[in-house]
């Protein structure tokens, strides 16, 4: 066939009669309703290209439920129905137009052969359909003929000439037309139209009705002009499916009303989806009600588009056909419907407990009552769904997705969903969401959410760029961040001694502090950030804290045996179960740290360090450390830290100089600056008072004649001074002058007779050796001399007795060493010697007699006698010697005979 194709008049009159009342059902049972708007219908391009030539659109089963559903006011029992038609067809190979082969069958449904035409010649079967409606009303005919069959699309039946019975049938009649389409398509220029060219189309086969020039767009609208050469007038498109003028003309009219009420749209395959799926939702008895409108096939990204009272249907080759309605429909609106962020539907609004959502390319809608309709999308859609929807802790969207800088959030019912590209999407709720809020969310210190809100014990947690967020049921919710959340892990987080946070970070001078159930942890640039608890804590703080002698911390609690210890910018708290939490600092810690710490000698703390006026001290378990500027710090044992108090500590005996070391002996010594405290297992502590000291030292200490003290110092009488007892004898103090040793056999006789308040009174030299009657020690005294011998002991001489027993030359001369102190005797004194005694009166002196005369003097009753008290020393007398008497006297001849004289 060639040349442009007379028109049928039933393409331009009979149509008229076909369209009033004709009822037919969809894919699935359904009303078909007269919607198409005419003032849509584009002269230039009817049908799109990719529409009309689209196969894909519906397959058997689709027509044969579009034919039932159409062609419902026919009877069931009708063979001519066409969802009942059946005929013989042949097999047709495939050529240049057809370029698949059509297989021939027996009986074949009008279904099938539509669909399989279409596929063998590649035209949309959709376009088929609606030619065998435009041309002879067969799909909706309630009472069809074979005639109508014979010629079902018009093909071969020119305006002016019977039908050519070659094309005769149903499967010939729509093969051929199809073929003839392709023909069109193959070789347009033959033709009488051609697209992409304007044409003057004619509005009746009268030309006295005059036409328009037409600028045809496309090969399948030049197409249906050389199928059917006329298009419709005004009065042919104001009227609808109706009756225009006489120069009306309504076969590409009636395909234009009949495509775009059944399937939707002539421009885009989506709009049969958009048809399909209003019937499938039970057309205008379902809640989209009636259309308000044609299908819209210029939505964005070739899709279409339909409003309804009730709602809307929206279709896109990626996403089909969606009803979307009430406030899901506007909020997808306000977000600029497909050309927003969600984009097309992909889902049909759903009913779930509460509300109702809808899927989009983009994301998802959703809406409650209580909450109205929120988009959610992205990341933060996927968190929420990994968290339940809206049946999970976070509830419904509250608020559509916000940017905020660096991300975005979307609220919900109990909480909020942050995104940003470096962290993804965290749900952050609950005293956790309100803490974060407090610290400015997202632009705060913390940043953003690294992780939702998770349980942890009987609390919970949330991390963040710059920390994270602990809550606890007591202690609440709060931030942790920076060096003080560090300090907090190496605690072993709330598992460990710490705790769960109980405040934020507050700024304390120069740093930070924050709380926990079990402690705080400090920061300062200088030192970090550290953890301090339990007597350290309560320690430090009773010193002020940060802005006390301590500062801040510079370690975490580090443990010991049988303790633990914290350093600190200006010392250390050391801690034991029997000495608590004890401050040391300064000079005082230093010399702790030389005696070994807590493994020295000293062991524990169980002071803190005191000031004291003009120095420090710290006790300990094993003594004390003392300091002062002039000393500096020095310790003590407890023996001697117990003797040093009972003598008035600082206050007393001062400051010690030394620390307190063992003597060579097994002593232990102590040099303080007013006093030196000895201690022997036999003596113990006694202090050496720094004058009685040197005469010590002078005598080579606890290893010279005195031995360890043994006393410390006793007051002498009437303000005569001291006398400090030692093992080997004693150190005199006087009030004024230099202070001397007493060795003990002379301590004892000077003891003997009064002391200092004796006849004897104050030393006045040290001792010093003699080797005289076997070896001993002199020593002056203000009364007299103190002489100790090996075998004689000490004793005193004094006075005229010392003067007399120094003329015979003291111990040196024949007297010897005293044996025995000086003896009051009635008239006189006695004082013993080694070779003799010396005798006092007052009337005869003091003389020394020894010898031969002594035993005459004895044998004539001593001094009580017949000659009294002597009166003269020896002297020599011929042939003897002689000493005088107060009764006589008594001569030593040379030969040791004596004579005494009596007057």
């Amino acid at each position: 066939m060639t040349g442009q194709r007379a028109q049928r008049w039933t393409s331009w009159v009979l149509g008229l009669v076909l369209v009033a009342g004709l009822a037919f059902g969809g894919f699935s049972a359904g009303r078909w309703t007269e919607s198409a708007d005419l003032s849509r219908f584009n002269p230039g391009n009817i049908i799109s290209d990719g529409v009309f030539y689209d196969t894909s659109t519906m397959d058997v089963s689709d027509i044969q439920a579009f034919l039932a559903g159409r062609g419902s006011a026919c009877a069931a029992s009708n063979p001519l129905c066409m969802d009942n038609y059946r005929m013989d067809t042949y097999t047709r190979p495939a050529d240049t137009r057809c370029p698949l082969p059509y297989t021939g069958a027996t009986q074949e449904t009008a279904a099938s052969i539509v669909a399989k035409v279409a596929r063998a010649c590649g035209v949309n079967p959709q376009v088929l359909l609606v030619t065998l409606q435009k041309e002879q009303g067969l799909v909706t005919a309630s009472n069809p003929t074979t005639g109508q069959y014979a010629k079902a699309v018009g093909f071969g039946c020119p305006d002016t000439a019977a039908c050519d019975t070659t094309y005769n049938g149903l499967f010939n009649q729509l093969y051929s037309a199809a073929r003839q389409f392709k023909n069109y398509q193959a070789t347009p220029s033959r033709y009488g139209y051609v697209a992409g060219r304007t044409n003057f189309v004619q509005y009746n086969p009268n030309s006295a009705c005059g036409g328009q020039s037409v600028y045809i767009e496309n090969q399948a609208t030049a197409g249906l002009y050389n199928y059917t050469p006329y298009t419709p007038n005004g009065a042919a498109l104001a009227a609808g499916y109706g009756r225009g003028d006489s120069c009306s003309a309504y076969g590409n009219r009636n395909f234009f009303n009949y495509f775009t009420d059944w399937f939707g749209s002539t421009q885009s395959s989506g709009g049969s989806a958009v048809a399909q799926k209003y019937l499938d939702f039970g057309g205008a008895s379902s809640y989209l009600g009636l259309a308000t409108g044609d299908v819209d096939c210029e939505a964005a990204n070739g899709g279409c588009r339909q409003q309804y009272v009730g709602g809307a249907i929206y279709w896109s080759p990626a996403s089909g056909a969606r009803v979307v309605r009430g406030g899901i429909l506007q909020a997808w609106a306000g977000l600029g419907y497909e050309y927003g962020l969600l984009g097309y539907p992909v889902g049909d609004e759903a009913a779930i407990p509460g509300g109702y959502f809808s899927s989009f390319q983009g994301g998802a809608i959703y809406w409650s009552p209580s909450t109205g309709a929120h988009f959610v999308r992205g990341g933060i859609y996927a968190a929420w769904a990994a968290r339940g929807y809206e049946a999970g802790a976070l509830g419904w969207p509250t608020g559509d997705e916000t940017p905020v800088p660096g991300g975005y959030f979307s609220a919900f019912q109990n909480g909020s969903i942050y995104w940003s590209p470096a962290t993804g999407a965290n749900a952050i709720g609950g005293d956790i969401y309100t803490a974060w809020g407090q610290m400015g969310y997202e632009s705060g210190a913390l940043g953003f959410p690294t992780s939702s809100v998770t349980p942890l014990g009987t609390g919970a947690f949330s991390m963040f760029q710059g920390g994270a967020i602990y809550w606890s049921p007591t202690g609440g919710a709060h931030a942790l961040r920076g060096s003080t959340y560090s300090a907090w892990a190496r605690q072993g987080y709330e598992t460990g001694a710490l705790g769960w946070p109980t405040s934020g970070q507050q700024a304390v001078g120069g740093g930070t502090r924050q709380d926990f159930t079990g402690g705080s942890i400090w920061a300062s640039g200088a030192g970090g950030a550290h953890s301090v608890r339990g007597g350290t804590l309560t320690a430090w703080q009773a010193a002020g804290g940060t802005s006390g002698v301590l500062g801040f911390p510079v370690s975490d609690v580090g443990a010991l045996a049988n303790g633990s210890f914290q350093m600190f910018s200006g010392g250390a708290v050391y801690t034991s179960a029997s000495t608590g939490s004890r401050i040391l600092r300064g000079d005082i810690y230093g010399a702790w740290a030389r005696q070994g710490y807590e493994g020295g000698p000293l062991g524990y703390p169980s002071s803190d360090v005191q000031d004291l006026p003009g120095g420090q001290r710290s006790d300990f378990s094993g003594g004390s450390i003392l300091w002062s500027a002039a000393t500096g710090a020095h310790r003590m044992g407890s023996v001697m830290t117990a003797a040093y108090d009972a003598r008035g500590g600082s206050a007393g005996l001062g400051f010690p100089a030394t620390d307190e070391f063992t003597t060579a002996t097994g002593g232990r010594v102590v040099h303080l600056t007013n006093g030196n405290l000895y201690w022997s297992a036999a003596t113990g502590a006694v202090n050496v008072p720094a004058r009685a000291f040197a005469v010590y030292a002078s005598l080579g200490y606890e290893n010279g004649t005195l031995g360890y003290p043994t006393a410390d110092a006793v007051d002498l009488p009437q303000g005569l001074g001291q006398v400090v007892a030692f093992q080997g004898g004693s150190v005199v103090v006087p009030a004024s002058g230099p202070a001397y040793a007493v060795p003990k056999a002379v301590d004892a006789a000077w003891q003997r007779s009064g002391g200092a308040s004796g006849p004897f009174g104050l030393p006045v030299a040290n001792s010093f050796a003699t080797t005289a009657g076997g070896g001993g020690v002199v020593q002056y005294f203000q009364g007299g001399t103190i002489y100790a011998g090996a075998a004689t002991g000490g004793h005193g001489v004094r006075g005229e007795t010392l003067s007399a027993w120094g003329r015979t030359g003291y111990e040196y001369g024949p007297l010897g060493m005293p044996t025995g102190d000086e003896v009051v005797l009635p008239g006189g004194t006695y004082a013993p010697f080694q070779g003799g005694a010396v005798y006092w009166s007052p009337g005869g002196g003091a003389h020394a007699i020894r010898g031969t005369i002594y035993s005459a003097w004895a044998s004539n009753g001593y001094e009580t006698g017949r000659l009294g008290y002597p009166t003269s020393d020896q002297y020599s007398v011929p042939g003897g010697v002689r000493m005088d008497f107060e009764g006589g006297t008594i001569t030593q001849a040379s030969d040791g005979r004596t004579t005494v004289t009596v007057r």
